[in-house]
């Protein structure tokens, strides 16, 4: 009779666990707050103006599945002239600040 092999799997808790002690999650927290930040200002500025997102992939020369990406905050990295053509579009200044982290 063959045995049968069994996996060991760990469950969502322990898992939990073990990443909430990573040194990774606090820059992924920060990133991703970055993310959504970025997204609720875009979404908000466009919403105004009355811009759905289609037009404004159409107007900075953007697939219209990477504004929706945008749009949920954290699904994609938009590169810098990309933020830049966005924010030309919908008449915003994009202002930029390179600074020290503060301390945890």
């Amino acid at each position: 009779m063959s045995q049968k092999k069994t996996t060991s799997r760990r469950s969502w808790a322990a898992i939990k666990r073990v990443r909430a002690d990573s040194k990774e999650r606090p820059e992924a927290y920060r990133e991703a707050k970055e993310a959504f930040a970025l997204a609720e200002r875009v979404r908000d500025a466009r919403e105004f103006r009355g811009i759905t997102q289609a037009e404004l992939s159409a107007r900075i020369g953007s697939e219209h599945p990477a504004i929706a990406r945008l749009a949920g905050g954290g699904g994609i990295t938009p590169s810098f002239d990309s933020v830049r053509r966005i924010a030309a579009v919908l008449g915003l200044e994009l202002v930029t600040e390179l600074r020290a982290r503060r301390a945890a």
